[in-house]
């Protein structure tokens, strides 16, 4: 419970918004400004940067649990291709 005796819940964010607020980010938003505008804390941001790897030509956002899962991702790291 949060100090006012409300309880308190986990936002849940879909992959696209989380990816919305990184491409922000590294068009040249900062991420206090980032903080203000959507309402999501600091840290939470800055582990959207950390988790999301652009990978391939399609810019595409793939987090890095989401490669482990997959068998061709593993191969790609491991031989560095």
């Amino acid at each position: 419970m949060s100090p006012d005796g409300t309880k308190k819940t986990n936002k849940r964010y879909n992959e696209d918004f989380k990816r919305t607020v990184v491409d922000l980010y590294h068009s040249g938003y900062s991420v206090k400004e980032l903080s203000n505008e959507y309402g999501i804390s600091e840290i939470t941001i800055y582990k959207w940067i950390k988790e999301c790897t652009p990978l391939g030509e399609a810019g595409q956002f793939i987090a890095p649990k989401k490669i482990a899962a997959m068998p061709e991702g593993n191969a790609a790291i491991e031989t560095g291709k």
